[in-house]
């Protein structure tokens, strides 16, 4: 009974308590309202005594001997006393978080206006007004200091009296609908780009309910109810990208809503690139796993592969990984080439080695001489495989996509304008398809 004092004395006093601080702290920003204060300290009051009295004291009755989970025991051990006590600050507790709700509930409704900033925080959250508007900001603020609005109310009558130096840019009114934000520098934030992002839509809960199916059909051993489900997330995904990164069309009076700035229609410095890179992280992280454990496998079993289990043949391998590196020349060239014919053949012809590459992974996989189940090589064999087979099917279908973007004019040809964030997963595929291919393949004739 001490392991349950103990987590819930720290998870209480160290992360619940400081969640209600941060409710109280921002309320007033996020309602427009105050929170009562004698509620407030009367909530406070009864929530930390009742905690105390509840956690406390199931630490001694941990000590005496009481072991958890369970709902009775001897009256003769000593323990009723004290579980009554702790049982009456739990009450306490619960009566204290519940004079929160009311107070939050009445607040709501009729408490006083709070006003811009009633802490006078040195945050820019509470520079907007109260409950902020939708945009929250109408310029971006250059910010010099961590506490900006401490720095702006500490400055001479003069200084404080002059505007604050606002980044002038009209995100505002864009003719064709579009949401912008600002690309900044890392650590200075000076403005670098205007991002155009793709417009609100039902898309992306698509592609999270595909992923339903397909989790549920794994559980269920349906197959046909997994590749539906992939299918639609895949089909999803491709409609929500369809129409981001195009390159920029410069409209009257871009130039002088952007103060300048260009318009960065996507590639290795925006978010899309990011998000690509943290998914790689992930990915490489899972291979490198199934890596792992079929080196600590083989140099742990006596026969790997068994005497008797026949090794695939590495002619087929060979020329996939041939194939795989061979579209890492192609790829870069899409990426970083600002001709359109260079980056049309580019982007085919590393399709085209990559569906090869894949066919011929494929096949290896048909053509495995033993099942998933014969011995642990076998199993890894097919895992690995199977999960390299998939990364290049991803990666082709991207491929696919973007060929057909750049084929109907829909992809800008500035360096880096789209092509880049499907080259960067591209190049993790030919990393770990050399990997993949070798381990299973060369791992049991050379280590």
């Amino acid at each position: 009974y001490f392991v349950v004092a103990h987590l819930h004395y720290v998870l209480m006093g160290g992360a619940v308590f400081g969640i209600f601080a941060g409710i109280y702290y921002w309320f007033p920003k996020i309602a427009g309202r105050m929170l009562s204060e004698p509620l407030g300290k009367a909530s406070f009051a009864l929530m930390f005594i009742g905690f105390h009295v509840t956690f406390l004291i199931q630490h001694s009755v941990g000590l005496s001997g009481m072991p958890r989970r369970v709902y009775t025991y001897r009256d003769d051990v000593g323990w009723g006393l004290w579980n009554l006590v702790s049982t009456i600050g739990s009450y306490l507790l619960a009566l204290g978080i519940l004079l929160f709700v009311v107070n939050a509930a009445i607040s709501l409704r009729r408490g006083r206006q709070a006003g811009d900033n009633p802490w006078d925080a040195g945050t820019l959250e509470w520079a907007t007004q109260s409950p902020p508007a939708p945009y929250n900001v109408a310029s971006i603020p250059q910010v010099a200091t961590r506490d900006p609005l401490w720095e702006r109310s500490s400055a001479s009558p003069e200084q404080a009296r002059e505007p604050a130096r606002p980044v002038s840019l009209l995100l505002a009114g864009d003719p064709g609908g579009e949401r912008e934000v600002i690309r900044t520098s890392v650590l200075d934030a000076q403005p670098e780009a205007v991002v155009r992002l793709t417009s609100a839509s039902y898309t992306p809960l698509v592609a999270a309910a595909g992923l339903i199916p397909f989790f549920a059909g794994l559980l269920a051993k349906l197959p046909l109810l997994s590749i539906a489900g992939a299918a639609l997330t895949a089909a999803a995904f491709l409609k929500w990208g369809w129409k981001g990164g195009q390159g920029p069309e410069h409209g009257a009076g871009d130039e002088q809503r952007h103060a300048g700035l260009p318009v960065d229609p996507g590639g290795g410095g925006t978010i899309g690139a990011l998000g690509v890179l943290l998914g790689v992280m992930v990915l490489a992280s899972f291979q490198l796993s199934l890596v792992s454990s079929y080196s600590y496998l083989r140099f742990q079993v006596d026969e790997w592969p068994p005497d008797g289990l026949a090794i695939p043949g590495t002619a087929g391998a060979a020329i996939a990984a041939a194939l795989l590196v061979a579209s890492a020349l192609p790829a870069a060239i899409a990426a970083w080439s600002r001709r359109a014919a260079l980056v049309r053949g580019s982007v085919l012809a590393a399709l085209a080695l990559g569906t090869s590459a894949g066919a011929l992974i494929a096949a290896e996989l048909l053509d495995a001489p033993f099942g998933a189940g014969e011995h642990a090589y076998a199993s890894l064999f097919w895992v690995l495989l199977g999960a390299q087979l998939v990364f290049v099917a991803a990666g082709v279908a991207a491929l696919a996509a973007l060929a057909l973007r750049v084929l109907l004019g829909r992809l800008g040809h500035e360096r880096g304008s789209g092509t880049g964030i499907v080259m960067i997963y591209w190049g993790f595929v030919v990393a770990s398809g050399v990997i993949t291919l070798a381990t299973v393949y060369l791992g049991p004739r050379v280590l």
